[in-house]
């Protein structure tokens, strides 16, 4: 049979039964099993897992001392050897998130799989949010069978050393991280779709990190110039390349530069064009433009 998963829970001054703002400046100590709000994660997490045991921190302590705090806690783990830290919930608390966000950096220095969770304008979310996991909560405690409900198979599955799948599947807040897996599109295809969808205002979801970018090619008509397909694009969040690159994700051909005439090259046989068609950019014509954009 397997063992249950080893569980330490990282909670403050008030959620480890000693008290609160007067409180705040205690240091880190440890008891045996699950305290307070660590009885519900214990239920959440069900019997493949167990809480071990709980260190509490004042929230003061954390903040103002946080090299004693991070050594005790590095202590304490390593005696305790878990195989994941659950910390918080936090809510919107932002001296506690500070302190739950240190708590899993801790954990993850050890060789520890950490998970938080906390509103997500806790300013412990937005310190950390790149470095671990953080499962996103309400700001008010009636929150926390919800939160943790979340919490737990994420908790479970990191305890297990399984590699968590993006955060828009699995829940977690956006960590701001690139990750190779495949979207069954090209990157290009679902930024047009997701424009698409902003522009009809249909719902969309956003990937982390990533703006189309567009390179406009030759002459347009003074029925969509470049400055006017320019701003529509940029109001759509997208981004208008000065000139092409690896990082262009489209071409648009306009027409070839009256300046050139009727004997000057075509579009098609510029070095941009080829260069386009060599990496594989997606090339459209003016005239989707002008129908994407609705002119």
């Amino acid at each position: 049979m397997t063992a249950p998963l080893r569980v330490v829970h990282y909670v403050n001054q008030f959620f480890g039964g000693i008290g609160g703002e007067d409180q705040a400046h205690v240091g880190v100590s440890a008891r045996e099993g699950a305290v307070g709000p660590g009885r519900l994660l214990e239920r959440a997490l069900g019997d493949g897992a167990r809480v071990e045991a709980t260190i509490v921190c004042g929230d003061n302590f954390a903040s103002e001392r946080e090299a004693d705090a991070s050594r005790a806690i590095g202590a304490e783990l390593d005696r305790l050897k878990p195989d994941v830290l659950v910390a918080g919930p936090a809510f919107g608390s932002g001296r506690y998130g500070l302190a739950c966000a240190l708590a899993c950096r801790v954990a993850q220095s050890c060789g520890i799989a950490a998970i938080t969770a906390m509103h997500p304008e806790n300013p412990g979310a937005s310190s950390a949010r790149r470095g671990i996991y953080i499962v996103p909560s309400g700001a008010a405690t009636t929150s926390m069978q919800a939160a943790l409900d979340a919490l737990a198979p994420l908790a479970r599955r990191l305890g297990r050393r399984e590699t968590l799948g993006p955060s828009e599947v699995e829940g977690y807040m956006p960590r701001g991280t690139r990750r190779v897996h495949d979207r069954g599109q090209p990157g290009y295809q679902r930024a047009l779709d997701m424009l698409l969808a902003k522009l009809h205002g249909r719902p969309f979801v956003t990937e982390a990190n990533h703006q189309l970018h567009f390179y406009l090619l030759g002459d347009f008509p003074i029925t969509l110039s470049k400055e006017q397909a320019t701003a529509r694009l940029k109001e759509l969040g997208a981004v208008v390349d000065d000139k092409l690159s690896t990082g262009t994700d489209v071409l648009v051909l306009g027409n070839k530069p009256a300046a050139e005439g009727e004997q000057g090259p075509e579009l098609t046989d510029s070095d941009d064009y080829k260069l386009a068609d060599k990496l594989g950019i997606r090339i459209m014509r003016f005239a989707e433009l002008a129908d994407f954009l609705k002119y």
